[in-house]
């Protein structure tokens, strides 16, 4: 690849040289008509001369396409060379590198900095090479002419690129200072607009008009210090060129005039002059995108010489048939070096046992499986499988006896046969479709109009969640594991699709050691042990009755999601009174004024991905959730990312100061699965607060403390 890019280039090179061969052979063509052809009126040499210029202009033609051909064909070879290696580092880079690194970097890679790369690599023979030779043969060829006239171009030279370059530090730094005044501007009006109540209240209007006076007033003037020190820099290179060519037009019109210079070599010298400013000209605006090549080449190169991720030792051997228990001794983790994900974790798993992993978020479960799996490596402690520590395993033949179905199953762009078949590439359509039946998703699949062979779209959309994680279970049992990992496989499912998935997973547990994690009891009750993990660590252990007799932690969860009892279609919920009664907001109620605001809470069912309530809306409702996950998000400002301050989960709630005041919303909920929540309108509860006068001191009570709670978390 190497040995032909550099024949390529010589080629290029040669065809280069050729052109500007043939640019250069004009002027000195018009020298020789204006010198010896107008005043001898020789019409052979005049043919001759104009021959030349025709079968020059032709071959000139003939090479450039040739030289474009080649050039497209190397560039295109290169480029696609440089995303095949950057693709296939992303697959070797470890997964702390894809926890930290933004989606949007990434692709950006892919993307803006490939085609700052691109354009760079496109224009660096039109722009950069050829005007580079093309700028030392008019020069050479100048100093034949007449060496004053090459002298005096040659000092005119620097002035192209140091003149611009005085100021170019300038330009940028008055760039970055807009761009900054901007944000101010825009934050200004963000901060603005989300306090409008607070404003009129206060009546910090006229206010509010002169911090945006003086925040516009200096983005006014760094606006205009940046777009004259981008026009001074562009008008310094033109500057320039004009220089160049009326320098050089005088003196060699004060030559001739002088009777030192012939009027044929002032032509042929105003010519290569033209051809030299040009050309300058084109170096000079090249810098740009050569500059943004190399950033976009830098960006590259710090994310390709990123370590790569799990490899196996030296000493590494396959691992056996998995046959006894996998274990967890003292184990701690942590994903950016700081907060221990785990905290001297232990557990024992029997093979063939159906264990569960419990507790809230954060807590450690999901880290096992991924230190299970080989993900990561623990920083303290050791995993071992059948009394062997896992390091001193291939990760390949590791993984090979385990299969995972996750919360959200990626299902890629291809056939749905082709996505089970993932499981295990190599197996036949007989395997694919014994897998489906496993995972009873082949009746759906034969349904389709185009069966096995179904597109399944982009991420599965076209298909709901139930049958996406089917096509998981199935891709999973396609592998044939000893191990089946389970994350959160049903917490995204209404309550009909859960149940049924729950009974596929039992009935192909059997013969399997499962370990599933989820956060909802309700789908770990019937596991043969129990881990609740508590800030990393396993703060209880045994199966459901014995927990909730233990009155702790799991107890604790199981209370929390409890209370609840959905219709028979799962379309409607109704909540107890005792369950209301457990939230802070209403512990001072008693039961029965409880049981009179139950009925109030209406149902309220949310697809992934969408906004319950929006930071700045009005307050005007009160959610608790009965099922599903949803992230807060928190703005501050109108430049910035809405940051997630939080992960709530079944039984957890929000919007309680709303209740309690009617103040604005101060944070976005947005639903990560399908959710299903329970909500109670404030008119509502103030009307009961109407009815029951001795509820509202103790309720402004619960109101302020509440309040001084949301103001420590916000600073």
């Amino acid at each position: 690849m190497i040995a032909q890019s550099r024949l390529t280039l010589a080629g290029i090179c040669v065809a280069l040289c050729i052109e500007t061969a043939f640019y250069c052979w004009v002027p000195l063509g018009f020298r020789v008509l204006v010198d010896n052809v107008a005043p001898s009126r020789d019409y052979d040499l005049f043919s001759y001369i104009v021959l030349s210029f025709a079968g020059g202009a032709l071959l000139a033609s003939c090479v450039g396409f040739a030289r474009d051909y080649l050039y497209a064909t190397m560039q295109s070879k290169l480029v696609a060379q440089m995303r095949q290696d950057m693709f296939e580092c992303l697959q070797q880079l470890s997964m702390s590198f894809h926890l930290r690194a933004a989606m949007g970097d990434m692709l950006g890679a892919f993307s803006r900095d490939l085609a700052a790369i691109e354009n760079a690599a496109s224009g660096s023979v039109p722009h950069l090479l050829l005007p580079l030779i093309q700028c030392v043969t008019c020069t050479l060829v100048l100093l034949f002419l007449d060496w004053r006239l090459a002298a005096t171009a040659w000092l005119l030279w620097p002035w192209m690129f140091l003149a611009p370059r005085r100021i170019e530090s300038e330009a940028v730094t008055a760039k970055d200072e807009r761009q900054a005044d901007e944000e101010t501007v825009l934050d200004a009006v963000y901060e603005n607009l989300s306090a409008q109540t607070i404003v009129r209240a206060f009546s910090l209007e006229r206010f509010g008009s002169s911090v945006f006076r003086r925040r516009n007033e200096n983005l006014s003037r760094s606006a205009m210090r940046a777009g004259l020190l981008t026009l001074m820099r562009e008008r310094m290179a033109m500057s320039g060129i004009l220089l160049i060519q009326i320098t050089v037009f005088g003196l060699a019109s004060w030559l001739v005039m002088s009777d030192r210079l012939s009027l044929g070599t002032l032509v042929a010298a105003q010519i290569l002059t033209g051809m030299l400013a040009l050309s300058l000209s084109l170096l000079a605006h090249s810098s740009r995108i050569i500059e943004a090549g190399k950033e976009g080449m830098a960006r590259i190169n710090a994310f390709l010489s990123e370590p790569v991720g799990m490899s196996d030792a030296g000493s590494a051997v396959d691992l056996p048939p998995f046959t006894n228990e996998i274990r967890f001794r003292g184990v701690d983790f942590s994903y950016a070096g700081q907060d221990l994900a785990l905290d001297g974790a232990y557990a024992r798993i029997k093979q063939g046992s159906f264990v569960a992993f419990v507790g809230t978020s954060g807590a450690g479960k999901s880290t096992m499986l991924n230190l299970l799996m080989r993900l990561f490596d623990p920083q303290a402690g050791v995993i071992t499988v059948d009394g062997q520590d896992i390091r001193g395993f291939k990760v390949g033949s590791l993984r090979s006896q385990m299969a995972v179905v996750l919360e959200d199953n990626f299902l890629f762009s291809t056939s749905i046969k082709e996505n089970i078949r993932l499981g295990r590439p190599g197996a036949s359509d007989e395997e694919v479709i014994e897998a489906a039946k496993l995972a009873e998703i082949h009746d759906f699949i034969v349904s389709l109009p185009e069966g096995y062979d179904s597109q399944a779209g982009e991420r599965g959309e076209p298909f709901s969640h139930a049958n996406r994680q089917r096509i998981a279970l199935a891709r999973a049992m396609l592998r044939k594991p000893s191990i089946l990992l389970l994350d959160e496989a049903t917490s995204a499912l209404d309550p009909l699709g859960e149940a049924a998935i729950t009974q596929t997973i039992e009935r192909l547990a059997v013969g399997r050691t499962v370990i599933s994690v989820t956060h909802r009891l309700s789908s770990a009750q019937g596991a043969d042990h129990i881990f609740v993990f508590d800030r990393g660590r396993v703060a209880e252990q045994g199966n459901h009755a014995e927990l909730l007799a233990a009155g702790g932690t799991y107890a604790s969860l199981w209370q929390k999601q409890a209370g609840f009892t959905f219709s028979a279609d799962g379309g409607h919920v109704d909540v107890d009174a005792k369950r209301l009664r457990a939230l802070p907001i209403l512990e001072s109620i008693d039961e029965a004024r409880l049981e009179d605001l139950a009925p109030f809470f209406a149902t309220e069912n949310y697809a992934s991905g969408r906004e319950i309530v929006r930071q700045g809306d009005p307050g005007d409702k009160f959610y608790i959730i009965v099922r599903g996950k949803v992230e807060v998000l928190r703005q501050d400002g109108v430049q910035h990312e809405p940051r997630r301050v939080a992960i709530l989960h079944d039984g957890d709630y929000f919007g309680e100061i709303t209740l309690l005041t009617g103040f604005p919303r101060t944070a976005t909920v947005r639903t990560l699965t399908l959710c299903t929540c329970i909500s109670l309108e404030r008119t509502h509860f103030n009307r009961m607060l109407e009815r029951f006068p001795e509820l509202q001191n103790e309720i402004s009570n619960v109101a302020r403390d509440r309040l001084k709670l949301a103001s420590a978390a916000t600073l």
